[in-house]
């Protein structure tokens, strides 16, 4: 990066750096010399980031396959999509939001990172305030690992500071050893309402679902609470990379469904625990009943599912990026 130093770049609007060892400052040093930068993308940087950005023309962030220790985003007025996949390392890392008022797609985040918005770090229970939510994002995707139990705990809170997703995209992370009991529907309810659940998210996709109880009891409360929810996409996770029983799943049942708006015909299939099916029957029928829709002019609800010994199914994966 030496090369760089004291350039400038006025009409640079799309900037890649992969797998490139930069010194602390770099990056914002760049984008600070690069007035009109829209896009930052980096890839497979194995030295810690630490940004802290501040610029008036970024719209999207994207850090992937990288060592990160703390991004802040100081001042980004233009600021759009934050988009953090597949970090290198372990232990936690801060994401500081300081100054992003269009802030729209963020993701994805995780337990085991700090999240602060201002001045305030969202810790476990935290009330939730202005001071504390993300009012702007209407996309959010998250990692969760099921089975670790303070993992789940930690989502209701991280909800709540996004009180306006409309679109909830969750990846369930591999857990080789569980940690703690699995936390079932009780343990959702008991937590109280969460209002972007109840009223906002109408599309939600779980990725990587294997059928375990914490996955199970959390469907079973979305399901059962998600007044708006139109779609949503359970996609199976690979046995062949992620062991788990294949025959247990194959019991959970084979189901498949139409529904119609007025010309068009959709179905969704998959497999899908059958104590949930009461539920997506039960979401479908009292969203009919709102809309005062008889059967046959019903809007599709729907909910989609994936399996990795089924080729038409895993199309549906591929059309759907995880944070469109």
């Amino acid at each position: 990066m030496d090369v760089l130093r004291g350039a400038s770049f006025p009409h640079l609007v799309e900037l890649g750096i992969c797998s490139v060892e930069m010194e602390h400052g770099a990056v914002e040093s760049l984008v600070a010399r690069s007035p009109v930068l829209e896009i930052l993308n980096i890839e497979g940087c194995r030295r810690e980031l630490r940004l802290r950005l501040v610029s008036q023309s970024l719209r999207c962030v994207q850090i992937c396959s990288s060592v990160v220790e703390n991004i802040t985003m100081v001042k980004a007025p233009c600021l759009e999509r934050l988009i953090l996949s597949d970090r290198v390392g372990r232990g936690a890392f801060r994401v500081r939001i300081v100054n992003a008022p269009k802030l729209h797609t963020f993701g994805f985040l995780e337990p085991g990172q700090v999240l602060e918005v201002g001045k305030t770090a969202i810790m476990l229970g935290i009330e939730a305030s202005t001071s504390t939510m993300l009012t702007t994002v209407k996309i959010l995707s998250l990692n969760v690992r099921f089975g670790v139990r303070s993992d789940v705990e930690m989502v209701p809170t991280f909800l709540r500071c996004f009180p306006n997703v409309e679109r909830l995209h969750i990846m369930s992370k591999r857990c080789d050893q569980p940690i703690g009991n699995h936390l079932t529907r009780k343990f959702w309810e008991e937590s109280g309402p969460i209002e972007n659940v109840v009223s906002r998210i109408h599309t939600m996709c779980l990725r990587e679902f294997r059928g375990d109880t914490s996955e199970v009891g959390f469907l079973e409360f979305f399901f059962g609470s998600a007044r708006s929810l139109r779609s949503a996409f359970i996609l199976m996770a690979n046995p062949l990379f992620t062991p788990y029983s294949t025959k247990e799943a194959d019991a959970k049942g084979w189901y498949g469904w139409g529904s119609w708006d007025g010309s068009a015909q959709t179905q969704s299939h998959g497999i899908l625990h059958s104590d949930l099916l009461e539920y997506v029957e039960a979401k479908e029928q009292s969203f009919l009943e709102a809309k005062g829709l008889a059967a046959g002019e019903r809007e599709i609800v729907s909910v989609w599912l994936n399996n990795s010994n089924r080729p038409d199914l895993i199309e549906l994966q591929e059309e759907r990026p995880i944070l469109e």
